[in-house]
């Protein structure tokens, strides 16, 4: 970013704050960028006055000044103050001391505006002895506010006091921050004494002087501590160099020395010359075993090693220095082992005696391999900070070396693993040249082809002309850098053909092809297999196919060519679903698309198809679903005519439904003629033995011979009891009350008769108004009601029922609850059979040939409920329609 204003401006600023508010001095510094946030003190930056800024970091302190003093005009009094009290650079104040007055110092003020700030020109209109007329044309490409406006107008107010008069009276009366071409400013100002104007002119240049002296004074002191910086840190530079030097040495070796013990030695050396440590090693970590074992030291005795080389530490030993390093990758450095908290009978601080040491994790991308120790015998070379950053930096290059030499030896261990596995894999390798020699075969290709000995013949010698173009194509793709694939046959040693699918991959030398190297699986009995069963899927009896994830079928054979009666070629141009029957096929569509987005893998069902002539064939469609790697490959299509199993269900079904309403019909009679017998007792036998009753009854009483009276009381006493007897048959042929009154009627009758006969509460609740139902209806009901309360009294052990009788619509329900002992709904026997042969499943049968349904709940110690449920509209001439 381009910089316009010195940092006598932003000195103004921050000298104004040490005076007057030192507390807030920190804030000034917020938000001003990361060139000046990033600096190690940013004040003493923006106090040197040789120092340049941007327009953004000067806009941001006038803004922070302005929050924190609460006062908008803040940059006035900032520059007013500053040339009030003469805090302006020795440079500055020289140009102004050496014009003499404030008329001579404006004739030069665009000389003075250059020398700190660039975002503008200076026009001097007119000027006297006691005023001027100034313009100020600002840059338009230079960031700025009124802040700008106001400083300068500070400036201009505070220069005669320079000369200790009073401050100028300033009026602006163009701002182009408000809108005009540039800033205009009338300045007045009070002329001097002729005599102290005189002897200014004697006085000025020396008290110049003196502040330039005390100026330069302060620079040459600054100078010098910069001088004594710059010294320090052209040592600490060349510390650095030598560092790097050895670092590259480092990187060098590891690079060009692969032997792991060489390495270390080279290595663990250039750190001990570049760091001037008396002594170095390394302890590397067993990830299995979770230990550091100490396996590599320079500087070290060999007599001395030899007693420790070995030495374990286990990773999780939290209390030791250096296992704490393992796990935490933080380098530490102990200056005075004598006065640390260390376990001073460690075996490795007996043994070497350590004055001052420093540990470093060994780290490779994020993970660490191991610990560097390094120390210094004397206790009078501490070891520093940049010590400590170099060992650590350095212990970082060694864990590279390391993993390279781990690396080249892991390479050597896997090329005989590689080898072994290529000799021994169970699939056939061969590599050949450009010219398709072959250089190298394993086991398995020898195994494969019959030949011992394959090595230096041409591929071509192993296939017949088609095969030879096969292999060629893929040959063609490896010289364009391409993996091919191809499935193959090679002939044998016996002549026998080999079914191989190959895959080849090129090999290339210096950007040229020179030759491949191809993988051979053999699939011979998978083909043979694959014949098998294409045998069996073209000869097979039902209609077989194999369908796309899409609905395209991409195979079918003979028998759903010839069930549907037309070509293999037309099925193909067909989509599966719309080989379906046109009213089936939104069912199939839905059913397939569940099946392609895996949602089932198989689904059943009987259809209809649609033949080429037209006919409609009835078929068992079976669709599974086949995945491949993973994925859905294709559909399994198998269908299996049973146009003449539908054909016969069909004629049966229709049996069914004449059985069903010859049924009907029977049960109707029989209920006419139970209701004409019922008749026939009550309106004759019954009246005929009332009356019999009645005239014994009269005649006994006009008898006075006991010895026949008896006799007749016991007559009477018989018809009677025949009476009752009469009367009940009628009852149970056929319930008058049912035809008198009504269906509700009789099932109240029935359930005051079962409360006296059996002791069971039994409530009935119904509608208001009677339901309209047909004679038929109302005996199916009735007998449907009076045989679950039959059930209920025999086997339920209730205390209480009840019966609901409502209207659905056009629809009649029916409920019977108890709350008895239950029984378990699901193991239900639907065809167990109650009093009179009319049990839940002749309940059920009837209904449902009437359109109704039945429906049982019961747990066990929990009641039962049934629920009858019927058309109302359901009739003997709808019955009698299925019949014919």
């Amino acid at each position: 970013m381009e910089k316009h204003h010195s940092c006598l401006n932003t000195r103004a600023i921050i000298e104004y704050f040490l005076e007057n508010m030192p507390g807030a001095v920190p804030q000034l510094f917020e938000g001003l960028g990361p060139d000046i946030e990033g600096l190690a003190n940013p004040q003493e930056f923006l106090m040197e006055i040789n120092n340049w800024v941007s327009s953004s970091v000067l806009s941001q302190m006038f803004k922070n000044a302005k929050k924190l003093s609460n006062n908008d005009e803040i940059a006035f009094q900032i520059a007013f103050e500053s040339a009030a009290r003469k805090k302006l650079g020795y440079v500055q104040r020289i140009i102004m001391f050496a014009h003499k007055n404030p008329r001579s110092t404006l004739k030069r003020v665009q000389a003075i505006n250059d020398k700190f700030n660039r975002n503008k020109t200076v026009e001097l209109v007119e000027t006297t002895r006691t005023s001027a007329v100034i313009r100020l044309h600002w840059f338009p490409e230079v960031p700025g506010n009124i802040d700008y406006c106001l400083f300068n107008q500070g400036i201009y107010s505070g220069i005669p006091t320079i000369w200790n008069l009073p401050p100028a009276i300033l009026e602006e009366t163009k701002c182009f921050f408000k809108g005009d071409d540039y800033c205009e400013y009338h300045i007045k100002w009070q002329r001097k004494f002729r005599l102290r104007e005189n002897l200014l002119k004697i006085l000025v240049p020396w008290r110049a002087l003196n502040y330039t002296i005390e100026e330069l004074e302060r620079d040459k002191e600054l100078l010098k501590k910069k001088f004594d910086e710059i010294h320090r840190l052209n040592i600490q530079l060349k510390e650095k160099i030598d560092q790097l030097i050895c670092l590259q040495e480092t990187s060098t070796a590891a690079l060009s020395v692969l032997n792991l013990e060489k390495l270390l030695q080279v290595t663990l050396r250039l750190l001990m010359n570049s760091a001037k440590l008396d002594r170095a090693g390394i302890l590397l970590l067993d990830e299995q075993e979770e230990v550091l074992e100490l396996s590599y030291a320079v500087g070290v005795e060999p007599e001395l090693f030899d007693k420790v080389r070995g030495y374990r530490i286990p990773i999780t030993k939290v209390d030791n220095v250096i296992a704490r390093v393992a796990m935490t990758g933080i380098p530490v450095v102990f200056q005075d082992v004598g006065r640390s908290k260390l376990n001073l009978t460690n075996p490795l601080i007996q043994y070497f005696q350590p004055k001052a040491f420093i540990l470093a994790p060994l780290t490779v991308r994020g993970k660490v391999i191991g610990v560097l120790m390094a120390d210094r015998i004397r206790q009078d070379t501490p070891i520093s900070v940049g010590d400590k950053e170099f060992v650590a930096s350095f212990a970082n290059q060694i864990a590279i070396a390391l993993e390279n030499a781990l690396l080249y030896r892991k390479l050597e261990t896997s090329e005989r693993q590689y080898r072994e596995l290529v000799e021994n894999a169970h699939e056939g390798i061969w590599i050949i040249d450009e010219k398709g020699i072959i250089k190298f075969v394993n086991r398995r290709m020898r195994e494969i082809t019959g030949h011992q000995s394959l090595e230096g013949k041409n591929i071509n010698d192993f296939f017949d002309w088609y095969n030879r173009k096969l292999v060629e194509n893929v040959l063609d793709e490896n010289r364009k850098n391409n993996v091919a694939q191809q499935e193959i046959e090679i002939i044998c040693k016996n002549q026998s053909v080999a079914s191989l699918i190959m895959s080849s991959v090129p090999l290339y030398e210096n950007g040229n092809f020179s030759g491949a190297f191809a993988m051979f699986s053999d699939v011979t009995a998978l083909r043979e297999t694959e014949k098998r069963f294409q045998k069996i899927f073209e000869d097979a009896a039902i209609g077989m196919s194999l369908v796309d994830m899409e609905g395209h079928l991409l195979d079918s054979n003979p028998a759903l060519a010839r069930m549907l009666a037309c070509s293999k070629e037309e099925l193909y141009r067909k989509s599966f679903v719309h080989l379906s029957y046109p009213e089936d096929q939104e069912r199939h569509a839905l059913l397939f698309r569940e099946l392609a987005e895996g949602k089932r893998d198989s689904y059943r069902m009987e259809k209809r198809f649609l033949r080429k002539d037209g006919h409609v064939v009835w078929g068992q469609l079976t669709v599974s679903l086949v995945r491949g790697a993973g994925e859905h490959q294709f559909a399994i299509v198998m269908i299996e005519d049973i146009h003449k199993r539908k054909q016969a269900e069909e004629e049966i079904q229709a049996h069914q439904e004449k059985l069903q309403s010859l049924a009907s019909e029977l049960s109707l009679t029989e209920e006419r003629e139970r209701r004409r017998l019922a008749t026939d007792l009550h309106d004759h036998i019954g009246q005929a033995l009332a009356i019999s009753k009645i005239k014994l009854g009269v005649l006994q009483k006009t008898l006075a011979n006991r010895a026949i009276a008896g006799p007749l009381g016991e007559i009477r006493e018989l018809i009677e009891k025949m009476i009752q007897d009469t009367r009940s048959l009628t009852f149970e042929l056929s319930l008058p009350v049912l035809y008198e009154l009504g269906f509700e009627a009789a099932v109240e009758w029935f359930a005051k008769h079962v409360r006296s006969q059996h002791g069971i509460r039994v409530e009935v609740q119904k509608e208001m108004k009677d339901i309209p139902m047909t004679d038929e209806l109302k005996v199916l009901l009735f007998r449907s009601v009076r045989e679950l309360m039959i059930n209920i009294v025999k086997h339920a052990q209730a205390l209480h029922a009840r019966v609901s009788i409502s209207r659905n619509g056009s629809e009649v329900r029916i409920k019977v609850e108890d709350d008895g002992k239950g029984m378990d709904a699901v193991k239900l026997n639907p065809q167990s059979r109650g009093a009179g042969g009319f049990g839940l499943f002749s309940i059920r049968e009837r209904l449902h040939y009437l359109g109704g349904w039945l429906e049982v709940e019961s747990q066990p110690d929990q009641g039962t409920a049934v629920t009858l449920g019927v058309p109302l509209q359901k009739s003997r001439k709808t019955a009698r329609k299925g019949a014919k």
